[in-house]
Parts: structure tokens; C-alpha cells; sequence
């Protein structure tokens, strides 16, 4: 008997995903029986856009639990909300977003033990402190080399009184002064 552990997966594993991707194309012709590929071949493939969805999706929130504490958040809906605010940001940078005073409607639910700059959720501020608190969960050698790099990147434009302003204004960052 087959298992549904997820919502509205023919949104996404459909016809033309199984065309566009060579690996899926090439499990379906060897094992067409199979409804689907196995999931660490399917995933290679999907969007991030899309792995969010799954999360989304899943049926069991018993499992969505066991996701989000792996990220040290006890509420799936949490980890639901800092992935929602990274596609949001991720589609607004490839889509030619206007990203410094980007406004994130639904806000970001709070990343544990970080303030907010500006004591405000909907700003790009809170998504980075989002998407920081998420990679340090990962490795904290990568979180820490992307806050190095974001601030030697505002650093570098401490003397134009135009992005200073921006940076600290829309991003809340303050220089040393």
C-alpha cells in the first residue's frame, strides 16, 4: 500500500520536472513502476524554492518537528517562517528586487537570543539574523565567514554618505564611530 506523507506533491514531481531532469528521466525509464524517484535524487533537482514546499508539505508534524529541532527551533512553523523569508529574499534578489529597504510582509517570527536593528521583523536586517541563525545550525565556520564578509561588504562603503545612510537607516547596521 502506498503512503501519502505529502500535501501536493504532483504540484512539483510532475511530467515536466521528470523531462527537464536527466537522472529522473533515466530512474523512470529503468524502474518504470515507480511513482517517484528516491528522495536524495529528487532533491538534487528540485528549486530550494521547492524543498521549502516539501517541508511545507509534510503530513507528519511529528517530522516537521524533527526537521525544525535539527535547526534548535521547537516550533515547526518557526523554521517554516525563516524559510518562507529566505525564498522571498532569494526571489527578490533574482528577480531585480529593490532589496535595502525590502519589506517582508509577513515577518520574520524572531530568531532566539538576536534583537532585531530597529526592533523591526519586515527588513532585510531580520532576514540575514534569520538566515545567520539558520547557518550557524549548519556550521558556525559559515556563518561566521558570511557576517565577516557582510561586514567588511558595509565597511567598504562607510564613506558614501548615500549607502551609509541606507546601511544604517534600512538595515539598522551602525558603524564604529
Amino acid at each position: 500500500m502506498f503512503e501519502v506523507y505529502l500535501k501536493n506533491i504532483r504540484a512539483h514531481y510532475n511530467n515536466n520536472f521528470k523531462k527537464k531532469n536527466i537522472q529522473i528521466s533515466k530512474h523512470h525509464a529503468k524502474y518504470p513502476k515507480d511513482k517517484y524517484a528516491p528522495c536524495w535524487k529528487t532533491f538534487e533537482y528540485y528549486t530550494f524554492g521547492s524543498i521549502v514546499k516539501v517541508y511545507e508539505n509534510i503530513i507528519d508534524q511529528d517530522v516537521r518537528k524533527e526537521i525544525s529541532l535539527q535547526y534548535a527551533i521547537k516550533k515547526p512553523e518557526r523554521l517554516q517562517n525563516f524559510l518562507n523569508t529566505l525564498v522571498f529574499v532569494r526571489n527578490s534578489c533574482a528577480h531585480s528586487g529593490v532589496i535595502f529597504d525590502l519589506h517582508i510582509d509577513e515577518g520574520v517570527n524572531g530568531v532566539p537570543g538576536v534583537p532585531f536593528n530597529n526592533d523591526y521583523s519586515h527588513s532585510l536586517d531580520s532576514a540575514i539574523k534569520a538566515l545567520l541563525y539558520l547557518l550557524n545550525n549548519i556550521s558556525s565556520n559559515r556563518k561566521n565567514d558570511l557576517e565577516k564578509k557582510l561586514i567588511l561588504l558595509f565597511d567598504k562603503f562607510a564613506d558614501n554618505a548615500v549607502i551609509k545612510d541606507i546601511i544604517e537607516n534600512k538595515l539598522g547596521y551602525y558603524y564604529n564611530k
